[in-house]
């Protein structure tokens, strides 16, 4: 028999500060009425955030549950295109395996 895997979800929050030479850099679209991250640009503020912090990397699949307390589709778009300062609640999905139980 195959392990089963049993999901997981996490929540964690970022704050970041656009900067007038560099993009926020946030890749997403909107898959069931979620905006899921598909990248990050290079070179951008979020590339950097990844870059120094390893621990909390922003990455695809992440999900975009919440921007600057905005839950509407429509409104976090608009504060991640043009908020100066933008705190993003992101979900994600961890996949554990379950250990396997054997029956003797």
């Amino acid at each position: 028999p195959s392990p089963m895997t049993k999901p997981v979800f996490s929540e964690f929050s970022q704050t970041f500060h656009r900067q007038d030479s560099c993009p926020l850099g946030l890749r997403f679209v909107m898959e069931h009425s979620s905006l899921v991250v598909v990248g990050v640009a290079p070179y951008s503020v979020l590339a950097k955030w990844n870059t120094s912090h390893p621990d909390e990397v922003v990455m695809p699949g992440d999900t975009i549950a919440d921007v600057n307390g905005y839950g509407d589709l429509e409104q976090m778009k608009a504060e991640l295109v043009a908020a100066p300062v933008v705190t993003i609640l992101f979900h994600r999905e961890n996949r554990q395996v379950m250990p396997e139980h054997s029956l003797q």
